[in-house]
């Protein structure tokens, strides 16, 4: 019942991989006999014995036999298969995951006894959780508008250069020598590239810094993703160190990794404390915005990394 195997105390999500259409296959083709408790082993032994008999026999308040082959083709799965939602919600678990993550009541008497200091920590902590979600969506979107302003600065047609210079009336002066104007160089996709995975990496200090200062700090989520992150930005600082980058971008772009791996040292590491949501004083409910905001960086999609990195 409920995806819980019977006996047991908990719901195990290997019965995820056993599509519902089995378990009523299991069901109609079986009859479950409690035997726990039982110690005399000739009742088992006789209990065994019924239920490959061809004609019922009794067993207890039973009558057992083997009904031999099932009529309808076999259906074949396995529990110890790699779990394949771990992260699925069943419609009958939304009621009690509601009722998890509605704000507790309190009392009258309390709230003038505190100030409201109870809830403003409550609000505060749902407010932070709203600004977590947002982020996430909010770097995808600057993802996309950051490529399409890029994309959009275009040099000026000859019709536009041709017109302006209509407009100015010619007079006649001194002589001036022409100055070269440098022409500046468009990014190229290895420069969008980091440049954009910078920004992600901008967003996630921020949701780092913003749980160390209140739910994560004396966990083990956070230094674990804090961790990753270094890693991960290490990689990322010898792909600009190995690109075909200027001197100039390439120093500029290794700054800011630079200025990034300083924040992260400040963070916690530490992960020899248990996790806040095992110890029971995490107050976000389902779901981990520890490891969560490292995801910001998988969001940005464009461009996609050069060959040669």
């Amino acid at each position: 019942e409920r995806r819980t195997i019977i006996g047991s105390q908990a719901m195990t999500p290997y019965l995820f991989n056993i599509p519902l259409e089995a378990i009523v296959r299991f069901r109609e083709q079986l009859t479950l006999i409690d035997l726990i408790g039982e110690t005399d082993p000739k009742v088992i032994m006789k209990g065994i014995w019924s239920c490959y008999q061809e004609n019922p026999t009794p067993f207890k308040e039973y009558k057992l036999y083997d009904p031999g082959a099932y009529s309808d083709s076999a259906i074949s799965c396995s529990l110890t298969w790699k779990v394949k939602h771990p992260e699925e919600i069943e419609d009958w678990e939304i009621d009690e995951i509601v009722k998890d993550i509605r704000e507790p009541e309190v009392s009258a008497e309390k709230l003038k006894k505190i100030g409201g200091e109870h809830m403003k920590e409550e609000k505060r902590a749902l407010t932070i959780a709203k600004r977590l979600l947002k982020v996430t969506e909010e770097l995808s979107a600057i993802a996309r508008l950051c490529i399409e302003e890029i994309e959009g600065l275009e040099a000026p047609s000859e019709v536009e250069m041709k017109k302006e210079e209509a407009l100015i009336p010619e007079k006649a002066g001194p002589a001036v020598k022409s100055v070269a104007v440098a022409k500046e160089e468009p990014e190229t996709k290895e420069e969008l590239y980091f440049t954009h995975q910078l920004k992600g990496y901008s967003g996630v200090l921020a949701a780092f810094e913003v749980l160390d200062r209140d739910i994560c700090h004396n966990g083990c989520s956070l230094p674990a993703a804090v961790i990753t992150a270094q890693k991960r930005l290490k990689r990322l600082k010898e792909g600009i160190g190995n690109s075909p980058l200027a001197g100039g971008k390439r120093q500029e772009l290794e700054n800011r990794v630079n200025g990034f791996m300083e924040r992260l040292e400040s963070l916690p590491q530490d992960k020899s404390q248990p996790c806040q949501k095992t110890a029971g004083t995490c107050t976000i409910g389902k779901g981990c915005f520890a490891s969560g905001a490292l995801k910001l960086v998988d969001l940005i999609t464009e461009p996609v990394p050069p060959k040669n990195l």
